[in-house]
């Protein structure tokens, strides 16, 4: 068997997942939280010889925030049963699938008026850009980013020079002199002689 030590190992980086936007974390929230109620009643939890149920205190944690969020999407008021008693338990599964349904319509219509705002964002922004920044426009159409050079620092003779001015100075030497050879003339340098 392996040490633990040298398993590999992934990491997994948050920031690489989508994000979900501010404005839908209620929403996102609230369906969290009939979800969970779902597993508090889930089947093999509740019909084992022993039932795993949750404990007092957490039910009346989990009813104190269901009450609420069903009176928000105008459901009758319901909630999580003390004791697993099986009729019980099917009437709350009834009536958290409806607040579910219900929290579901929200969620994809909150999801989408929030595409549809981003859309109209940023088709404003390149309407904006082919007034002001065409090259800004053309490439967030292609999906490409400018390269830019900064020199913030340049070697001349031996010597670093970092003030602006003279950097200015001596990229201006260097491109109008060495960087504007014609093309004719670095082929003939490089055509062998016979």
């Amino acid at each position: 068997m392996k040490n633990v030590n040298t398993l590999p190992h992934r990491t997994i980086y948050s920031d690489k997942r989508n994000v979900v936007p501010h404005h839908l974390l209620d929403v996102n929230a609230a369906w969290l939280l009939i979800n969970q109620g779902f597993r508090h009643t889930a089947k093999p939890r509740i019909n084992r010889p022993t039932p795993l149920y949750p404990l007092a205190s957490v039910i009346h944690n989990y009813n104190a925030q269901i009450v609420p969020l069903a009176a928000r999407y105008d459901i009758p008021a319901f909630e999580l049963p003390l004791q697993p008693i099986k009729q019980e338990i099917i009437a709350f599964r009834k009536q958290l699938q409806q607040l579910k349904e219900r929290a579901r319509q929200d969620l994809s219509q909150q999801y989408h008026d929030y595409k549809v705002d981003n859309i109209y964002k940023f088709l404003n922004q390149r309407c904006e850009d082919y007034i002001d920044n065409q090259s800004k426009m053309i490439n967030s159409i292609l999906k490409q980013t400018p390269d830019k050079i900064v020199i913030d620092k340049l070697e001349c003779n031996g010597e670093l020079i970092t003030d602006a001015a003279d950097i200015k100075h001596y990229t201006n030497i260097h491109f109008q002199t060495i960087a504007s050879i014609q093309p004719n003339d670095t082929l003939t340098s490089f055509i062998p002689d016979e």
